[in-house]
């Protein structure tokens, strides 16, 4: 005897399938997750990474048209202030942190992996490198160096590295010259922070308990010279 062939076809998904299919998506996000979020702190740091090498440039262009001479780092007069980076605007094709006391386009002095911290008055600004106050001084401190020429080992000195703007007072985050500065440097990047160095390179360096003897050395001025 021929059955006849049913004509039925069953729509849809049991809620034993549904739930399944819901578990499977829920295991993919909690594996993708993790991936996706270090792929975005890594490329953050690479765009950091890339944004110190044109302050790196911007310095060494810098010096080229000043006899190899470092800006100050700090200059007063009257009621106007100059810090390092405005002196290489010109260079960086990226905009400015501060310009008139108005908080402009940040570019290449806003690191992406931190926050723009506004003050309350006209010194507030959202540049988030600090420079080595060292190459020419700071206020009444002594520069050591000055010339590019009397730098004997420029692959190992550091001209900026990540920093904090500390609620937006300029004069914090200028210079990180000082023995008791340290704290004030940003390991922001995954407990890593990208510093430039005067030869132009840029690298990554984790916070240990030393903290990178090169870079302790050159932010504490009452240290001699070893090499």
């Amino acid at each position: 005897m021929i059955k006849p062939v049913s004509t039925t076809r069953r729509c849809g998904f049991t809620l034993i399938e549904l739930l399944v299919v819901i578990s499977i998506v829920g295991i993919l996000i909690a594996i993708l997750l993790p991936a996706l979020a270090k792929a975005r702190t890594t490329a953050k740091a690479t765009i950091c990474a890339n944004q110190l090498r044109q302050v790196a440039l911007s310095q060494n262009l810098y010096l080229m048209d000043n006899d190899e001479k470092f800006q100050d780092f700090r200059q007063t007069g009257g009621s106007s202030k100059t810090v390092w980076r405005e002196f290489l605007y010109r260079y960086a094709n990226g905009g400015h942190a501060k310009q008139d006391d108005k908080i402009g386009n940040t570019g290449i002095w806003h690191c992406p992996e931190s926050f723009h911290h506004k003050g309350s008055n006209e010194w507030a600004n959202l540049c988030q490198y600090g420079g080595n106050a060292i190459l020419n001084g700071y206020s009444t401190w002594k520069s050591r160096y000055r010339y590019l020429g009397n730098i004997g080992l420029p692959s190992k000195t550091m001209l900026c590295i990540d920093a904090s703007t500390y609620h937006g007072w300029h004069t914090t985050n200028e210079y990180t010259s000082d023995s008791g500065l340290l704290g004030w440097i940003q390991w922001r990047h995954n407990n890593t922070a990208q510093m430039a160095f005067i030869d132009g390179h840029v690298q990554n360096n984790r916070f240990t308990e030393n903290a990178i003897p090169e870079i302790r050395y050159f932010m504490q001025p009452q240290m001699p010279l070893d090499y």
